[in-house]
């Protein structure tokens, strides 16, 4: 049994809310935006608890799974509890001392919507079958409607795979031509799992892959273009040489930033303008709680000398430690006071998986007050700053 992971390209806000303006969809911005967003699904998931009345796992099991004798697939990890002999565990690499890291399937509720399905390829193939051949619960007009192709992902891709088409987005999945044959495929990948799942429609041919180790999505991806070419009878030496493409790639992908220059570049950043220096406030006085609707609560305690955050229980565990950077006093138009700012950058540390990352924060302490009134974390670097205000018990 394993995870069936879900990658999504995240879309920023700005661009969902230039979807829920009413753009038409023959807009030019659906060229330019791949609205494609973890946080879109897991609202749909919410909207069918709504009318429904029933959880989304409820929903799942009643609608899906049972109707398609899916006994082993369960949503979230901690509903297959009693299939823990059977239980995949992720794998992660350590470079640095070159041994492997095993850990449990993460639990991550705010993907509900988006992935957190624990199933096995032999569960989980039932469900390509009902795509492939419109059997119940998938209709007809439900079938025309997950495949219908909406955007393209990536219009300027001049890359494209040997034979292949642009690849576009449906709903849920993502389609493409090989050899003038539609593809209809999606692939996956959190931290210590990968997976790919793809039928052809012309072909009744599908199937499922799953791994559980870091790479694996690599792995994956080859071997669906590799079941592809035989399904397709397409002869071996007229066959790309997939796994050398895919390494191609990722070569190419491995010139990202020095993340110690991208701090550089932001410390300078944050330290430029013309601005009143000011004493940095006392650290007891970042201490609290702070709250924002969208992504709850987090807690800021003093740690090492500096203001922290222990993000560990979130589905993406992982840790701020806050570096300041400059402190400064300006009239605010909102609140008719004085307001002392102070600038941080938030260095945020994942549990597992990526690198460290450096955001873009800021503190705000209004008139005389001698506790922070608000937290600004640049949470994603394309999207305004996210507010959390101090929950009134710790003021």
């Amino acid at each position: 049994m394993g995870y069936s992971a879900e990658h999504k390209q995240f879309s920023t806000p700005r661009e969902i809310t230039r979807k829920m303006r009413g753009l038409p969809m023959a807009s030019p911005e659906k060229q330019k935006y791949m609205l494609y967003n973890n946080m879109m699904y897991t609202v749909a998931s919410h909207l069918v608890e709504v009318k429904t009345g029933q959880s989304f796992e409820d929903f799942l099991k009643e609608r899906f799974f049972q109707p398609l004798g899916m006994d082993s697939t369960h949503l979230h990890p901690p509903s297959a509890k009693g299939w823990a002999d059977r239980m995949a565990s992720g794998h992660q690499f350590d470079k640095a001392t070159g041994n492997w890291s095993v850990f449990d399937i993460p639990y991550a509720p705010e993907a509900q919507g988006a992935g957190s399905i624990v199933t096995s390829s032999a569960d989980y193939i039932k469900w390509v079958q009902a795509m492939l051949h419109h059997q119940p619960p998938i209709s007809e007009a439900s079938y025309k409607a997950l495949t219908q192709p909406r955007i393209l992902i990536d219009p300027e891709d001049k890359e494209l795979n040997p034979f292949c088409s642009h690849q576009l987005y449906c709903m849920g999945w993502e389609t493409y031509h090989y050899r003038g044959h539609q593809v209809v495929i999606h692939e996956g990948l959190i931290d210590g799992f990968g997976s790919a799942h793809f039928f052809l429609p012309g072909h009744g041919f599908g199937a499922v892959i799953l791994g559980n180790a870091d790479g694996i999505e690599q792995v994956c991806w080859i071997l669906a273009r590799e079941l592809i070419d035989a399904a397709l009878d397409v002869p071996v030496a007229d066959r790309p040489d997939w796994a050398a493409l895919q390494a191609a790639k990722l070569a190419k992908g491995g010139d990202a930033a020095d993340p110690q220059d991208q701090l550089k570049e932001l410390r300078a950043e944050l330290s430029s303008g013309e601005r009143s220096e000011k004493p940095v406030p006392a650290l007891e006085g970042f201490v609290g709680t702070y709250s924002d609707v969208g992504y709850g609560v987090f807690k800021v305690e003093i740690r090492d000398g500096r203001p922290f955050i222990d993000a560990m229980n979130r589905g993406f565990r992982c840790t701020f430690a806050f570096e300041h950077v400059r402190t400064w006093e300006e009239d605010d138009e909102e609140s008719r006071d004085v307001v002392t700012r102070s600038s941080m950058i938030a260095h945020l540390r994942p549990l597992r998986g990526s690198v460290d990352e450096y955001l873009a924060a800021e503190f705000v302490f209004v008139g005389s007050d001698e506790k922070a009134g608000r937290m600004g974390i640049a949470l994603d670097p394309d999207t305004e700053t996210i507010w959390f205000d101090r929950v009134r018990e710790d003021v």
